[in-house]
């Protein structure tokens, strides 16, 4: 009876601690909410340890926080931004709200104030903010939104805020090389690695890339180029762990057989776990018709079906996969080129594919790069909470809620995206 009673006052203080910690009702359904916000970590109290051994506050609020994705002792009184999924009146927590950090990274030390005569300003590059690493895969020569990210990211290059490190290609048509290393050339960086599928591609064709490579000064050729899934092996296992954000914006063809590829010169590790071990976040290609929570995958997936399929089921859990091209039919953009001098190649590529003048179009792989590019800018779409989202052949593409590391985005603020897209896709290298 004595150790009945002692239970009994045991679980009452522990549930009168929870209802004191945030003040709300256990449920046993959880609300779970895409969340991101700017706070200092501390550790938590010793009441608060039994849910939780850290904590963030935000706007006068605290919150537990938990994680599988990173180490949180590493950031304890840093102020950091974070990004994951906020649970609300969570059993687990005893009915404390809690988020689940999917992303954290560390916010600029405040500026000093400067002394008179005021400092030169520090250019970007010397920024203490990290570099997004990024490797791009593209279709580039089906549609020309291919283009203008491959302009955004030499122009996110040159403002520091990224380094490019491979880019793929994943369609089949001859000039696809060649225009992607005349871009590269143009924009100053004709060493930049390139890759080529060299197996069956899902598709070929050329809608705006002859004039550009007729006119535009490049060497590398598509049997020159090397094979793709070898150049992201090697370039991903010369990387720090957990620092590459990887983006497609075709086919999943490249990153399927990246995820099957086996141990070579290069890593010991297979696909899936050299992914696993290096990249940090996933850009990935489908959601083009907007089809999700659930829906047409759009023609990327749906160009293979069963690499799409396959990839959702092989990619790995330790980080997230968001798909954050479905406002691309509703934001168009390119018109803005006709303000950039008329040798602009990617004026000239719009130009191209529009056969004159350079017109709007629908900016699907424009919005995956600055998505993944510029996580300051993810606060500009509606990201759905963290869960599972798979693709039947059939080409219908699912979301479900719950645990898992993927996710959909549509934009919220459209004005601001549609700013940030046309200010990169204008810039000109001649004026860095």
């Amino acid at each position: 009876m004595k150790l009945q009673a002692y239970l009994v006052i045991v679980t009452l203080i522990l549930f009168a601690s929870c209802k004191k910690l945030q003040g709300g009702d256990i449920t046993e359904n959880p609300i779970e909410i895409a969340f991101e916000g700017s706070g200092e970590i501390s550790l938590a109290t010793e009441t608060e340890k039994a849910f939780g051994k850290h904590i963030i506050s935000i706007n006068s609020k605290s919150y537990i926080l938990k994680s599988n994705h990173h180490n949180l002792d590493n950031y304890v009184q840093k102020k950091v931004n974070i990004s994951g999924t906020l649970v609300e009146k969570a059993p687990e927590t005893g009915g404390s709200d809690y988020i689940k950090v999917i992303e954290i990274s560390l916010l600029p030390a405040a500026p000093a104030v400067p002394e008179v005569p005021a400092a030169p300003a520090i250019p970007a590059e010397q920024n203490a903010q990290p570099k997004e690493r990024v490797i791009l895969d593209t279709d580039v020569g089906g549609d020309v939104d291919d283009a203008g990210a491959l302009g955004m990211l030499h122009a996110l290059a040159d403002r520091g805020e990224i380094e490019i490190l491979a880019i793929g290609v994943v369609i089949g048509h001859e000039l696809a090389v060649p225009f992607v290393h005349a871009v590269n050339t143009w924009y100053g960086r004709p060493d930049l690695p390139i890759g080529t599928i060299k197996e069956k591609a899902p598709y070929s064709r050329d809608e705006f890339m002859q004039p550009i490579v007729a006119s535009y000064p490049h060497s590398l050729k598509q049997q020159t180029a090397p094979e793709v899934v070898k150049l992201y092996r090697k370039t991903l296992a010369a990387q720090p762990d957990k620092s590459v954000t990887l983006i497609a914006i075709g086919p999943a063809t490249n990153i399927y057989n990246l995820l099957k590829s086996q141990p070579d010169e290069h890593s010991g590790l297979n696909g899936v776990e050299l992914m696993r071990r290096k990249v940090k976040f996933y850009g990935a290609g489908g959601n083009g018709a907007a089809g999700l929570p659930k829906g047409n995958c759009g023609f990327n997936y749906y160009s293979d079906m069963y690499s799409a399929s396959t990839e959702l089921k092989l990619l790995p859990v330790e980080f997230p996969t968001v798909f954050a091209g479905g406002s691309g039919l509703k934001l168009e953009v390119g018109s803005a080129l006709t303000s950039t001098r008329p040798e602009h190649i990617i004026r000239k590529s719009y130009e191209s594919y529009y056969k004159g003048q350079a017109k709007d179009r629908f900016s699907w792989d424009q919005l995956r790069v600055l998505y993944a590019c510029r996580p300051s800018a993810r606060n500009l779409w509606e990201t759905s909470p963290f869960g599972n989202i798979f693709m039947g052949l059939d080409g219908v593409i699912t979301y479900t809620p719950g645990e898992g590391n993927k996710a959909y985005a549509y934009i919220k603020d459209f004005t601001q995206v549609k700013n940030q897209l046309n200010e990169l896709m204008v810039y000109d290298p001649k004026n860095r």
